[in-house]
């Protein structure tokens, strides 16, 4: 009987904690406009503060209650054929996006 209630007991108790981490959607991050470079976040935690790097620009947003964000950054140098943007949360979430441009043959 023993054994039965301290089952129970760890069911009911880590049941809640594993849905609460597979309900929450993983952060992400989309390019909205190139010229001049505007991005989206999504997913991210209320209220976090977060550090978005982009070729020759480092901003700091805050996000919004619903975890989103906005940011406008600096134009990327036309020679770059490909480039990458990363967010990362002050509590650890991630995202980044990687463009690759039309470039003329070498």
């Amino acid at each position: 009987m023993r054994k039965i209630a301290t089952a129970l007991l760890l069911l009911a108790v880590g049941v809640p904690a594993a849905g609460a981490s597979l309900g929450r959607t993983a952060p992400s991050l989309r390019i909205v406009r190139r010229t001049p470079l505007v991005v989206r976040g999504a997913h991210f935690r209320p209220a976090e503060k977060v550090t978005v790097r982009a070729p020759r620009t480092v901003r700091i947003v805050d996000t919004t209650a619903t975890g989103a964000f906005r940011v406008s950054l600096a134009p990327v140098p036309a020679d770059r054929c490909s480039f990458r943007v990363a967010a990362v949360g002050a509590h650890g979430d991630r995202a980044q996006v990687r463009a690759r441009a039309m470039c003329p043959p070498a």
